[in-house]
């Protein structure tokens, strides 16, 4: 049994390669075609192919997280240490999940002056994007925003959201991989349930944590 989750772990691994090139193609020329590489393009045209950018992003994103969680099992994860600036990187990350966005929900920066912390800009970029991805997800009306501040000498983040929310029994089980609330939440909203499980790893190597409070219908 444990060879074969080996050879599944190797197998989504290679493929998960073979597919970011092609995709990495795809996001490349919807660019170039956005910027008028081909001349002028009806505004009809420019959203087409401003989706067809978003889906390769999504799935690159899925792809990157695979591979991550392949490394992290091997324990080949590096994490940089660099100078990061939370403010900056959560205005960023919000820029960036703005097409995730239902219409009636709001994106709130609340971050405030907050002191810059060591650690690897790239996977905080890809924990927060992961966290306000998700509550984006769950979100049907109302906002999620993203605060900051500091409690003992450590900084913290906070996602919070006014989205269905999370039985009790369930909240220990969402940082697993592969894993969602029940089957019914991935016809639903879709997914994977990689994304958490990578956020608790990514977390743990800044020798951080991460915690859940959570009521259903709020």
């Amino acid at each position: 049994a444990a060879q074969d989750i080996e050879r599944k772990d190797e197998f989504l691994s290679a493929m998960s390669h073979e597919l970011r090139t092609p995709l990495n193609g795809i996001i490349g020329l919807s660019d170039s075609m956005i910027a008028g590489a081909c001349g002028p393009l009806p505004e009809k045209a420019v959203k087409t192919i401003s989706t067809v950018k978003l889906s390769g992003k999504r799935l690159l994103q899925l792809i990157n997280d695979i591979l991550d969680a392949a490394k992290m099992k091997q324990g080949m994860l590096v994490i940089k240490h660099e100078k990061v600036d939370i403010k900056r990187l959560v205005s960023d990350v919000l820029d960036l999940s703005l097409p995730l966005v239902r219409k009636g929900v709001r994106l709130i920066n609340n971050v405030g002056n907050v002191p810059k912390i060591v650690g690897d800009n790239g996977r905080i970029v890809q924990i927060l994007y992961n966290l306000v991805g998700n509550a984006t997800k769950f979100t049907r009306a109302g906002t999620v925003s993203v605060s900051a501040g500091v409690v003992e000498g450590k900084v913290y983040i906070t996602v919070s959201d006014t989205g269905v929310g999370i039985p009790p029994d369930k909240i220990d089980k969402i940082f697993e991989a592969f894993e969602q609330v029940d089957m019914s939440t991935t016809r639903r909203f879709g997914g994977t349930g990689l994304g958490l499980h990578l956020v608790k790893e990514l977390v743990k190597a800044h020798s951080g944590r991460i915690s859940v409070q959570s009521k259903v219908g709020r």
